[in-house]
């Protein structure tokens, strides 16, 4: 759930910013005039925003935090597999034998891979200002909740075979997460005339 506040906040800082902004820089005003309408009329003028700017300072920084805690997970998976209690859970035989525990170790390290790595071409396409920018972001945030929803139902899978309780509450604040960022950010980038402005390479 701290990664969901973390994006949510970043959303709502996005869209303070943008209010702040046009407070400070207030729409021009222009007069249309002619000759055979006398009277003159003020029109508002549209900005074309374009630029990094607006909510994408928020979810720059919730991208970098994002790598990190993905980079983590790997880590923590990665040393997880060299433990005697892994060879536990992973050989047959054992008590505490689960056929599904070894895959579901394994998916998580190549789905944190996958996350980290498609953080990069986010941050590379977005220097370049490329128009895939949008298109990868979309793919990040759809990975992280179709990962979640799998790795949710493994886990209760895993839990079904043992008679304790080994889950808690907080085994379904991965898919909460997920789907949270999944509403907030996905629409932003389909609709969002910054993203459309500016990544156009």
């Amino acid at each position: 759930m701290f990664v969901a506040g973390f994006g949510g906040i970043g959303a709502i800082l996005g869209y303070v910013t943008e209010i702040i902004k046009k407070k400070i820089m207030p729409v021009k005003e222009t007069a249309v005039t002619s000759e055979y309408n006398p009277p003159v009329e003020l029109t508002k003028e549209k900005p074309f925003v374009y630029g990094f700017g607006g909510w994408l300072y928020s979810y720059s920084g919730f991208v970098l935090f994002l790598f990190f805690v993905a980079l983590k997970a790997v880590n923590d998976n990665y040393l997880l597999i060299h433990t005697p209690e892994y060879e536990q859970i992973t050989t047959f035989g054992s008590e505490y034998y689960n056929a599904l525990l070894h895959p579901t170790i394994i998916m998580e390290i190549v789905a944190q891979l996958i996350i980290a790595i498609l953080v990069l071409f986010i941050a590379y396409s977005c220097i370049k200002m490329k128009r895939i920018f949008k298109h990868l972001s979309i793919a990040m945030f759809s990975v992280l909740l179709i990962f979640n929803v799998v790795d949710l139902f493994l886990l209760l899978s895993i839990q079904n075979s043992y008679p304790a309780k080994l889950l808690d509450n907080s085994t379904y604040d991965g898919v909460i997460t997920s789907f949270v960022l999944f509403v907030i950010w996905i629409p932003y980038f389909l609709f969002s005339k910054r993203v459309k402005n500016t990544f156009i390479m």
